[in-house]
């Protein structure tokens, strides 16, 4: 089975996208309402979150910006106004403010809020953010190196980078890095470490990294066949829409008929996955339907579609 990841994982990095602020310790009064702020965003209350930050936005409070100019850019308790979220973001990034740092970032690699995109632009305020420790903008910025956006390629810093953003939590990095390590594209093939990002991604419900993972345990790379965690993992990718991870499923039941003796279940999953996936599993079902009798063929079509 080939892995999922490659490019693509690469290419979709700033689907992170912009945040609502980071969790350091509040150390004012104005820290802890723009705290309460985020717990009634949390709540779905919008409109409450940006009747307090409002004020203390106003008042300069770099964290009450950010957070409302993600309420802005996103329309929650406001009109959506990008242009509003832009400055709030800027006002706050000239502050130093990493969050708002990420965010303005965000918005000139896309070209968001009539802005022409710009990766120069957009790779160094990744950079600015990155040198506070911040892991979304280490992760973005990895990427951005990695295929030369902005820059020169550099994809030696890149994994450096994905590495430490890996080690300070940020589940896109673990998976990255676990895709790194595992094909030795970018350092040299490390199973043992592979794995154990790729859980971590996995945990954090990357579904690129759970259907991975369960390719390293099925495979008993980087650690032992273990069987029933790989149909696990298959089947959590697979339930957030990855159609590679049912058709492994398919495969798994197939290859391992005395663990899994359920063959409607495979095929099943084999045909969801040709549904799922947009043309690229178109046919993959048809080498073992003579295997199958009629209703075993029309009980597993029942059976995807409830999958």
């Amino acid at each position: 089975m080939m892995r999922q990841v490659g490019l693509w994982a690469l290419a979709v990095i700033f689907t992170l996208g912009a945040g609502l602020g980071d969790a350091a310790q509040a150390q004012t009064a104005d820290d802890i309402t723009a705290l309460r702020a985020r717990q009634l965003y949390v709540n779905g209350d919008f409109a409450a979150s940006v009747k307090v930050l409002s004020p203390l936005a106003d008042a300069g409070h770099v964290r009450a910006m950010t957070m409302l100019g993600f309420h802005y850019e996103r329309g929650l308790g406001v009109e959506k106004d990008e242009t509003r979220a832009l400055a709030l973001y800027q006002a706050s990034a000239d502050k130093g403010y990493a969050t708002a740092l990420h965010n303005l970032a965000f918005f000139h690699a896309l070209g968001m809020a009539g802005l022409t995109a710009d990766p120069v632009r957009a790779r160094d305020y990744f950079w600015q953010a990155s040198q506070q420790d911040y892991a979304p903008s280490m992760t973005a910025l990895a990427g951005m190196m990695w295929r030369g956006e902005g820059g020169p390629a550099d994809p030696e810093t890149a994994v450096s980078l994905y590495e430490r953003a890996a080690a300070l939590g940020n589940a896109e990095a673990s998976g990255t890095m676990g895709y790194i390590l595992a094909t030795g594209d970018g350092a040299p093939v490390d199973l043992v470490r592979a794995r154990a990002f790729y859980e971590v991604a996995a945990a954090h419900g990357t579904d690129w990294a759970q259907r991975d993972l369960g390719d390293m345990l099925e495979l008993g790379e980087g650690g032992p066949v273990d069987l029933t965690r790989a149909r696990y993992y298959f089947g959590l990718a697979a339930g957030q829409g990855n159609a590679m991870a049912g058709q492994d499923i398919a495969d798994l039941i197939w290859a391992n008929p005395t663990v899994f003796p359920d063959r409607v279940e495979a095929l099943a999953w084999c045909f969801w996955a040709e549904a799922t996936g947009g043309g690229d599993f178109t046919g993959a079902c048809l080498p073992q339907i003579p295997g199958y009798s009629d209703d075993e063929v029309a009980a597993a079509r029942t059976r995807a579609a409830t999958l």
